[in-house]
């Protein structure tokens, strides 16, 4: 019945086979079905950057009110979920 916000994808990829929902802070869930791809994603930019160490970093987007409300929605359905398995 736990629930966990992180934008730590190996993290999520550990909570995950704990039993864990895992949700980012922008509300995208972490599951069993995207992990594994998030976790290949999160390596291969990590060579792309460390490959070309005067490149620009990006900063990333800021966080909008959309972002807030889809995060605070999926929060609610997992606590919810979470709440109903328990």
């Amino acid at each position: 019945g736990d629930v966990v916000v992180t934008g730590d994808i190996p993290l999520a990829a550990k909570c995950i086979e704990a039993g864990a929902q895992v949700l980012r802070h922008n509300g995208e869930r972490f599951t069993q079905a995207n992990i594994g791809q998030q976790l290949a994603m999160r390596d291969l930019m990590a060579d792309l950057r460390a490959a070309n160490p005067l490149g620009a970093g990006g900063s990333g987007k800021g966080f909008t009110k959309a972002d807030r409300s889809r995060f605070l929605d999926a929060l609610e359905r997992e606590i919810r979920a979470a709440k109903s398995a328990g």
